[in-house]
């Protein structure tokens, strides 16, 4: 009962705490593969986790034991709390529960295991409740040191914090056969092909090293963190590991402290012919190894060492007796040369070599001794460091070495490409810092700073400063800024300009003393002090705002004194306060500014004299009689503290401050838990810090507790290392990675799955790493991964490759593989950099043909490789080059995972559903799961992480449109611009977001673009970024100031009037001829005045660099500027994805960058993508970026809802006209010519054009707000409605011309004219003309096809329909429309003629007594609508006409309305057949009539209604 009590204490405490990360991975490894386990009883953390944000990398670092670890029996404890499985599920423990109590993964795995399956066996399995600082299965491991309140990632900071202890030993490549001196000396990887030989039995280090291509990467590691950083130079880490420092004289490795160890060993190797006193004196005298001090005071100093020198040490002798460098050097000595180092310089060493012409040449002016069979030459140096001594001779006879091999030249060559090659990648990833980039990436705030103390050349306009890159130096020029301007420091040197010498401190005269920028910063700008009055906010005593704080200089009291007082001549205050012109204490550079009494005469004396640290004012340094009263001496004690304090005071007063540096002004959640319970510190001797950093090398100590009272001590080796001490260096392959994405993807997770594989028909995966990928986190962070070998040593004779797969976390659908070989297998360490671009939803995995050899699998082609390299993806249960060979060892992974393979230790590799996680996919995420607002608030999407990046961040938030933060909890400011009436002259204004970013010292503007329409008069914007500034551009150029905040409020709503009064006007409107004419920097000074002459008219002005507005300043009016680039590219910084010329902005920061595009006239999507043309003339392209998806009809646009009414309008009449004509010409009667059966099929045509409109137009307006989403459909209906609509369209157009040609026949014929043979004539051309528009606009459903595009803003997917034509088709289409829209009016045209003269011909041979004028004037009369009816249908398909010969290219969205009219117009003719043809006609009206009765009869007999 106890127990359970306790469990139910230790849950509570989960929910209340914050958690700790002890989880050891693989403990049931060592149980599974019994001695042959490489790594087991891991522990993990992430490197982002445990360093600063402003090193964008993410590297898992993970310490193990392995197969040379000490094993030792642990004795269980069972006075330790413990439980079975099945005691806690009946208390409902959750396996995440036990993660965050630093249970071991694999007993979280099967105590889930057991929750599944209800195993009574498994459900006697015992959980071991561990209590900090105790983890481990059996709570058998303790960390000495170990804070129970922090993470291992800070116990990680602990212990290597300082260089000394774990870098004392010397670790070892032992899979390679070299001699690499006597022991201790051994070879490290990074000797292996360096360009010189190390090993002294045969060049074995540099072998095969002319196979070396120049992509095998030669990195030297950053060592630029300091101060509370320095830490993370001396992590296990893959910068610091598997970096290489080539010229470096006694090793490659990066590591100093290898070099000095290296040294030590060296310099202890003697023969019998030197003694150990020798040795040592001359160490020493030397101090070539840094020996410790109480060492050499101990056995000698200085003379004293001479001495010994002088006595014990032979005439000439080597120090070492080994080779220092290129294992054939020597350094040999004089006992003489002793008197030479006494100043411990050294001189003149002896250079010596056996009896080989190898460095005649450059000793050939020199003398040669011989000493024990070597020649000796003098090498004449000095250098107060033995290591730079030895650098230089290790680069005077590097080139000497080169002969040995041409491999090793060639070698040589191709390090320094790739040492090239590495800079700008290490740049991005190292932050490699200069002492001058600040200068080349122009920080306003150290230019600044620098300037002060190095003020710059200017020519009136610029000002130049030099900038280093890379060792070179050039000069750099930046326009002059306001902030330069009479800030009381020259930053600016002085200059003849216009006959003057100009700084940026000269003609201040009409520049405020008092001005934002000097106010508050302790120093008078003004010499009656007014920009410092009321500064002080610990004043004790409560002056006006006119009065200042000052010590009375008679009664030495404080005092308020009146601002009058000031600079009027008179002394009132100590030390001449109130007098700024007597000390110059007005002047930034002069420091004697305090007006003092010494030896009975005035004088200045400098306050930083005797103001120290903190304002104690020591009496012997400063003799000024007024601060006597201040002397400590004689003074009570209760009164000290006081007179501590006014000299406190007193110093505040006078000491110069540093100045802003600012480039501007403007004024002014829970973690999750953790297991709290600590168990009482078990007795143990503590072995110390420093001893503990000496026992495992690289590793960490870690204590093993074998029982109650017993312990030892193993190591955990981080990947790099190996062996009971961390002795031996792996072989291994570590690669830096960086993801790029399409388009659409940027808030999809991924999951990135990398192995090592052999490349041969087993196909072997050694090791894997799979991690979390989500852009809008990661898309400037480095993955830095290991992957190791399953077997040591490894198969060089084999060739390895890395694999990487890609998932959608979300669905586990599979996205693609890439392929990166591995070269050179002999290598011990690869190292690669690479960048991978996942492929965009719409991508299809390319798989090849089955002749490829798959045989329990898919063959699928790799996307990175240009030879179409393929590989096999096997089924579950098989593996190898071609899946033939079937798994003896079963996969493990959850039932609702994918099982991806099995590696080379039998780990089954899982790919887990989003709500899981774990090497068995068995631990279930359910922090998403909860309904509170403890996650993501207003419907954000819960993303849970994996159990590598969990510690910090449990889960990831992606928000709804409208809002942002880490939880989704901020909404987006809303901004409502109103504008006055006739406002704009264009449709698209740009709108600026002017952001001061304090805390970096720095101005960002981000730029977006609005859309609107002159009938609208007001805008909504929704923004989710900071701003403090919005400047509103027109296209015109013209600047409006709408608003401006001193701080950014979340979530605000802002409405805002923008008028012409608001418009920022130019200096060349403001400013006289003679100021304009001055140059930058004297312009500059009269900037105030505009906003000091006017307080309402001019609220802002710019020029062609800064943006100025007008503030008040205490009383006054006074103009503060920011520099503002007017010419910006909006190329989104060289990664503008827009095409066809579209502008690109940007907004957010980081991996939270959005784009969008700006489209030239013709294009339009959101990367510009479509271009009008290739949508002929439809509605898609007229109202699609109208309609507003998801939004109800009554919410869209004023133009789609005008739409919707013309459609409905259009719908009415064309049934109404269709079913008139129809059912005119269904009288017999009418239909015995072919007039009557021509005007019928026209009836048919409306219906037909009528129902095509109907359902085009409905079909894309439901489809466009997503109610349709059916592929197949919308492809059908691309296809067939708008060419349908073409074809009955022209259908039309032709039947009516077939009628005029009718009555031509008609008239002409007279009596001969046969009936039953127009009839079928008409039938005949009825097929014909439906045939011929078929056929001649045939070509426009084969090139009609779909287009999806991603709004990821929106959150929505538009599916387009558009219809893309060769040159030579556009020019077919003109013709054909052209011939379209002629051919039918010219007949039309010239058969009304025809019909006239005929018929007037025919009439003046009868009435003979009517001239042929006359009749003819009649017959025009009579059927004059034979002439307007065409007329008013070329008219009406004249709109069409224009826009297709103008490209039917929309230049804004203006022009919408202006296609919206020609498109319903063109329709306007199918909808007058009836009114054309029909109601002009007696006869058809008389038809008409009837029909109508008729069909009123039969409905009343249907209705039986009597009439």
């Amino acid at each position: 009962m106890l127990s359970m009590t306790y469990l139910c204490f230790l849950i509570f405490s989960f929910w209340i705490c914050v958690q700790s990360d002890l989880n050891l991975y693989n403990t049931d490894e060592i149980n599974n593969n019994g001695i042959d386990a490489l790594q087991y009883n891991c522990l993990r953390t992430d490197f982002d986790s445990v360093t600063i944000q402003t090193i964008s990398t993410f590297e898992m670092l993970s310490f193990c034991m392995n197969e040379e670890t000490s094993r030792v029996y642990v004795e269980p404890n069972i006075s330790l709390s413990h439980y079975t499985f099945a005691e806690l599920s009946k208390l409902n423990v959750t396996g995440e529960q036990l993660f965050y109590w630093s249970t071991p993964i694999d007993v979280i795995e099967h105590y889930e295991l057991y929750l599944i399956s209800n195993n009574e066996t498994m459900g006697k399995e015992i959980y071991y409740n561990c209590t900090l600082p105790k983890f481990g299965p059996l709570c058998q491991y303790e960390f000495d040191f170990y804070d129970v309140y922090d993470h291992f990632s800070s116990y990680l900071r602990l212990f290597y914090s300082e260089s000394y202890g774990f870098l004392d030993n010397l670790t070892c490549y032992t899979h390679l056969k070299c001699d690499r001196g006597p022991y201790p000396f051994c070879l490290d990887w990074s000797e292996i092909c360096n360009g010189i030989i190390d090993c002294l039995d045969y060049p074995f280090d540099e072998e095969h090293c002319s196979q070396i291509d120049i992509y095998d990467p030669i990195d030297e590691p950053n060592t630029g963190l300091w101060g509370p950083l320095y830490w993370i130079n001396r992590l296990p880490t893959s910068r610091n590991e598997d970096a290489k420092c080539n010229h470096s004289p006694l090793s490659s490795s990066c590591w100093r402290e290898r070099h000095d160890k290296l040294l030590e060993i060296m310099f202890s190797i003697k023969d019998n012919s030197t003694s150990d006193d020798c040795l040592l004196a001359f160490k020493c005298l030397t101090n070539m190894l840094y020996l410790p001090n109480q060492i050499c005071d101990w056995f000698c100093f200085s003379f004293a060492c001479i001495e010994i020198i002088e006595k014990e040490c032979p005439l000439m002798f080597y120090i070492p007796i080994i080779p220092v460098l290129y294992s054939n050097i020597y350094f040999a000595y004089e006992k003489n040369d002793a008197k030479i180092f006494l100043n411990t310089r050294i001189r003149n060493v002896y250079i010596c070599y056996y009896n080989n012409s190898l460095y005649d040449n450059y000793f050939q002016n020199h003398s040669m001794i011989i000493f024990k069979n070597r020649k000796c030459y003098r090498f004449n140096t000095s250098f107060s460091s033995f290591y730079d001594h030895l650098k230089l001779i290790y680069d005077t006879f590097y080139s000497y070495n080169q002969q040995f091999s041409n491999s090793i030249s060639s070698l040589y060559k191709k390090k320094l490409v790739v040492n090239s090659h590495m800079i700008s990648f290490k740049s991005i990833v190292l932050s490699n810092e200069s002492s001058y980039i600040y200068l080349c990436s122009y920080d306003i705030g150290n230019l600044l700073e620098y300037a002060d103390r190095n003020p710059l050349t200017h020519d009136g306009e610029y000002f130049y400063y030099l900038c280093s890159d890379q060792g070179n130096i050039y000069q750099m020029k930046h326009y002059i800024r306001f902030q330069f301007i009479c800030n009381g420091f020259n930053e600016l040197l002085s200059k003849m300009i216009n006959g003057q010498n100009q700084t940026d401190e000269s003609e201040c005269n009409n520049w405020p003393c008092n001005n934002i920028y000097t106010r508050c910063d302790q120093f008078w700008n003004c010499l009656n002090g007014e920009d410092e009055i009321g500064c002080d906010e610990s004043a004790l005593l409560n002056c006006s705002s006119n009065e200042y704080i000052c010590y009375s200089s008679s009664t030495n009291n404080l005092i308020c004194l009146n601002i009058n007082k000031t600079n009027d001549g008179r002394i009132d205050c100590l030390g001449a306060f109130d007098e700024p012109t007597i000390c110059q204490r007005n002047s930034r550079y002069v420091k004697n500014n305090f007006y003092c009494t010494q030896n009975n005469s005035k004088t200045c004396v400098a306050s930083d004299r005797y103001c120290y640290l903190g304002g104690i004012i020591p009496g012997d340094i400063m003799h000024c009689q007024e601060l006597d009263f201040l002397d400590l001496n004689g003074t009570l004690e209760n009164q000290i503290q006081s007179q501590i304090y006014h000299r406190s005071i007193l110093c505040r007063m006078y000491t110069m401050v540093g100045k802003s540096t600012s480039m501007f002004l403007l004024g002014e959640t829970n973690d999750l838990t953790k297991n709290l319970l600590i168990s009482p510190k078990q007795s143990v001797n503590e072995l110390p810090l420093d001893e503990l950093r000496s026992l495992c090398y690289r590793g960490i100590p870690l204590r093993v507790w074998l029982n109650k009272t017993e312990s030892k001590v193993v190591c955990l080796c981080p990947q790099h290392y190996y062996g009971s001490k961390c002795q031996y260096q792996n072989q291994r392959m570590s690669f830096l990675i960086k993801f790029n994405l399409s388009r659409g993807i940027q808030e999809t997770l991924f999951e990135i799955i990398i192995l090592l594989i052999e490349d041969n028909n087993q196909r072997r995966i050694h090791s894997y790493v799979q991690f979390l990928y989500l852009h809008i986190d990661d898309c400037e962070t480095t993955f830095v991964n290991y992957l190791l070998y399953s077997i040591r040593s490894k198969n060089v004779t084999e060739n390895y490759s890395i694999h990487i797969d890609i998932y959608d976390k979300k669905s586990l659908i599979y996205r693609g593989s890439f392929l990166i070989p591995i070269i050179n297998s002999f290598l011990p360490v690869h190292r690669r950099n690479f960048k991978i671009k996942i492929p965009s939803l719409d991508h299809k995995i390319e798989y090849c043909s089955k002749h490829y050899g798959c045989v329990h699998g898919k063959c699928i082609k790799y996307l990175n490789t240009e030879q179409d390299a393929t590989f096999c993806q096997c089924d579950p249960g098989w593996s190898g080059k071609y899946c033939t060979i079937s798994n003896l060892v079963k996969c493990r992974c959850s039932l609702d995972s994918k099982c991806l393979g099995v590696d080379g230790h039998n780990r089954s590799i899982c790919l887990c559903p989003l709500h899981k996680s774990g090497p068995r996919c068995l631990i279930i995420n359910r922090i998403c799961e909860k309904n509170d607002n403890s996650t993501c608030h207003d419907q954000g999407q819960c993303i849970p992480w994996d159990l590598h990046r969990r510690k910090i961040h449990p889960f990831r938030c992606i928000c709804s449109k409208g809002f942002s933060g880490d939880r989704c909890q901020i909404k987006d400011n809303e901004i409502h611009l109103l504008f006055e009436k006739n406002f704009f002259t264009g449709s698209t204004v740009f709108l600026h977001f002017i952001e001061f970013r304090k805390e970096f010292n720095q101005l960002k503007a981000t730029t977006t673009f609005k859309t609107i329409s002159p009938l609208d008069n007001s805008l909504t914007v929704y923004w989710s970024y900071p701003f403090n500034f919005i400047v509103l551009e027109d296209l015109k150029e013209n600047y409006y100031l709408i608003t401006i905040q001193i701080y950014h409020i979340e979530g605000q709503k802002l409405i805002e009037h923008v008028q012409s009064s608001n418009r920022c006007q130019h200096i060349n409107k403001l400013f006289n001829k003679t100021i304009l004419g001055y140059s930058h920097l004297q312009r500059l000074k009269y900037y105030h005045l505009p906003c000091q002459e006017s307080l309402s008219k001019h609220l802002c002005f710019y020029d062609n660099i800064h943006l100025c507005f007008c503030y008040n300043h205490y009383g006054r009016r006074l103009t503060n500027c920011l520099e503002f680039n007017r010419t910006m590219t909006f190329d989104c910084q060289e990664n503008n994805e827009c095409q066809n010329n579209g502008k690109c902005f940007q907004a957010g920061l980081g991996c939270k960058i959005k784009s969008t595009c700006l489209c030239d006239s013709c294009f339009y999507g959101k990367l510009c993508q479509f271009n009008t043309n290739e949508f002929s003339l439809s509605l898609d392209n007229i109202l699609s970026y109208h309609i507003q998806p998801l939004n109800k009809i009554i919410h869209q646009s004023s133009i789609i809802q005008i739409s919707i009414a013309l459609n409905l309008i259009f719908i009415i009449a064309g049934l109404i006209n269709g079913i008139c004509t129809m059912i005119t010409f269904q009288n017999k009667k009418l239909r015995e010519v072919g007039c009557g059966l021509y005007l019928l099929c026209s009836s048919i045509t409306t219906l037909i054009v009528t129902i095509l409109l109907a359902l085009k137009f409905w079909i894309l307006i439901c489809a466009q707000i997503s109610s349709i989403t059916n592929r197949l459909f919308l492809l059908i209906q691309c296809i067939s409605l708008d060419y349908l609509l073409r074809v009955f369209l022209h259908m039309d157009q032709w039947l009516n011309a077939c009628v005029a040609c009718e009555r031509v026949i008609n008239i002409s014929k007279a009596v001969h004219f046969n009936r039953r043979k127009s009839v079928q004539v008409a039938k005949l051309v009825i097929i014909l003309l439906l045939i011929f528009n078929v056929l001649i606009f045939i070509h426009e459903p084969i090139h009609r096809h779909l287009i999806d595009e991603l709004d990821e803003d929106e959150k929505t997917k538009r599916t387009w329909c558009i219809v893309t034509y060769s040159s030579d088709l556009r020019t077919y289409n003109t013709i054909i429309s052209t011939i379209q829209f002629f051919a039918p009016f010219i007949i039309n045209l010239v058969s009304a003629i025809t019909l006239i003269m005929k018929k007037s011909l025919h009439q003046s041979n009868i009435q003979k007594k009517q001239s042929f004028q006359q009749i003819l004037r009649a017959n025009y009369r009579e059927h004059k609508h034979l002439f307007i009816s065409p007329l008013i249908l070329i008219i009406l398909a004249i709109p069409r006409l224009i826009l297709t010969y103008i490209s039917q290219c929309m230049k804004s969205i203006d022009a919408s309305w202006l296609f919206l009219f020609g498109y319903f117009t063109s329709f306007i003719p199918t909808m007058l057949t009836f009114i054309i043809f029909v109601l002009p006609s007696k006869f058809y009206q008389k038809e008409f009539s009837k029909s109508i009765s008729q069909y009123k009869i039969g409905i009343r007999r249907c209705l039986r209604i009597s009439p």
